[in-house]
């Protein structure tokens, strides 16, 4: 679809002084190449109170920039977006593979936070995020009150995510918990990526193995996560030996000094392909007072595996 444009608008933070437009674009909206930005820049798409900016003008905190985009073609998404759970509170979704929960990129209408408020509720909200190539159960509030207070029970770890994924090499424990820190390492190609960093935020990802096929080395694992950091699943287990099936960027090794193999030029961190699957929440509802199980459907590649691996607990 050809979408209306979009106008950016970013306010200047105290980390970001000083540097160049063209650097701050490049690493902060990555979409696009440095070169792409560099023309952007010169034919006056960014301005500073009207006035258009050159590539290497330096940025000042707090001031703020505008950037008009073009309408652009977006690629297409799945348009058929089912219902979990409804109530004049919350909407979960059981969100299809290959569609962005947020704009960003080549997508914006297609994204699913956009078509959720077209033809559910204009008020929808996600709680929290899934990777585009991630399936399955998603929380939306309806309301400011629902977002504050569902906003307060996923700070305070009162809400409990399980995840299904596929991985690669099945020698590991039957049950492990990855405690290691990810925050933004540098990358050459984008600026920085989400990846293992002794710097880095707390992220706790609890893994237990559901089973295993010698044929091919993959085992199926459950995860429960008590933090949200971007890509976790991914790099939490990529870092312990066990990468998604699929998964093109994470794939069983730290990353952040950007190796020179195929990866660094045509691979992106959320490109989808992998096999990850948002398969429970659970939480106390803070308005009905009531526990509440939202399952979303067992994807059909994690289905198709289970056939051939002879596992039946999703079969049945």
């Amino acid at each position: 679809m050809l979408n209306n444009g979009y106008l950016y608008t970013d306010r200047i933070l105290r980390e970001h002084a000083g540097m160049t437009v063209l650097d701050y674009y490049s690493t902060r909206h990555s979409h696009f190449t440095r070169a792409e930005w560099r023309n952007r820049i010169e034919t006056g798409s960014v301005t500073r109170a009207g006035t258009p900016l050159s590539p290497d003008d330096r940025l000042r905190e707090q001031e703020v920039l505008h950037y008009v985009r073009a309408p652009w073609s977006e690629p297409d998404v799945p348009t058929d977006i089912p219902i979990l759970i409804c109530n004049e509170h919350v909407i979960v979704f059981d969100k299809p593979d290959g569609m962005p929960v947020l704009p960003g990129g080549t997508y914006l209408e297609n994204s699913m936070v956009m078509i959720v408020r077209r033809t559910r509720d204009a008020a929808l909200s996600p709680l929290h995020r899934l990777g585009r190539g991630t399936t399955g159960a998603i929380l939306f509030t309806r309301s400011h009150e629902a977002a504050a207070a569902f906003s307060r029970m996923m700070r305070m770890r009162e809400i409990g995510k399980i995840y299904l994924a596929l991985v690669h090499n099945v020698d590991m424990p039957d049950e492990f918990t990855i405690h290691t820190p990810i925050g933004r390492v540098p990358y050459a190609r984008l600026g920085d990526i989400h990846d293992v960093s002794p710097h880095g935020k707390e992220a706790v990802s609890m893994c237990t193995v559901l089973a295993r096929n010698a044929d091919d080395n993959t085992a199926l694992i459950r995860v429960s996560i008590l933090t949200g950091r971007t890509h976790q699943i991914r790099i939490h287990l990529a870092s312990e030996g066990h990468p998604l099936v699929g998964d093109r960027f994470y794939r069983g090794h730290c990353i952040g000094s950007e190796d020179s193999d195929e990866r660094s030029n045509t691979v992106l961190p959320g490109d989808p392909g992998y096999i990850l699957h948002s398969w429970m929440l659970h939480y106390r509802d803070p308005f009905a007072g009531c526990d509440v199980e939202v399952i979303a459907p067992v994807r059909r590649e994690i289905m198709e595996w289970c056939e051939r691996a002879g596992y039946a607990i999703f079969l049945e």
